[in-house]
């Protein structure tokens, strides 16, 4: 007996058929727990260690993957307070129609209740060089890279500049007058 599912294919009620030998079954009592890798003899060691070896030959991790998993692991700061992104021009319909290309000078704003960063970004190659505005703190900023990160100092205005950096994943960091450190979200730039 056959059923239709609402897209038309037809669902069998039989159950899937086993295709293991009967020498090839475990009894239930010796496969109810999750594999113990202490429990591997050596040659599962080399066989694992070859596998490895064969999938990152095969099929690498891409290296953007990379990069974001060592920006995550940065976002680490859990008593920091972050700042959402509200606008990015790259992303912005309009802006992108207006201007006729993203290669240009990009615009992006993160904010708090008590923060606000807008950040201009202008291409140059393979770097960037970015001219802040930060309204709500005053003192040092710090950029942030997945490789590193720098720290400039805001002016009277709250602005800052940052120069020859490289094109990538970066985030802000500032501590407000209120003590309590204010962190944007990673942005690719």
């Amino acid at each position: 007996m056959t059923d239709e599912r609402p897209g038309g294919d037809p669902v069998s009620d039989k159950p899937t058929p086993d295709i293991s030998t009967p020498d090839e079954r475990v009894p239930a009592e010796q496969s109810a727990g999750p594999f113990d890798v202490a429990d591997a003899a050596p040659e599962d060691d080399a066989l694992l260690a070859r596998l490895r070896g064969v999938s990152a030959e095969l099929d690498p991790v891409p290296e953007l993957v990379t990069i974001s998993a060592r920006a995550a692991f940065g976002m680490r700061d859990i008593d920091a307070e972050l700042a959402e992104l509200v606008r990015d021009s790259a992303t912005d319909p309009a802006a992108v129609a207006m201007r006729g290309t993203t290669d240009e000078i990009r615009i992006i704003s993160f904010s708090t209740e008590t923060v606000n960063f807008e950040i201009q970004v202008t291409p140059e190659g393979d770097q960037r060089s970015i001219l802040g505005l930060v309204t709500g703190a005053s003192g040092p900023i710090e950029v942030q890279t997945p490789s590193g990160h720098r720290t400039e100092e805001l002016d009277d205005l709250g602005r800052f500049w940052v120069s020859e950096l490289e094109a990538g994943l970066v985030r802000f960091k500032v501590t407000p007058e209120s003590g309590h450190p204010v962190t944007t979200t990673w942005v690719s730039l």
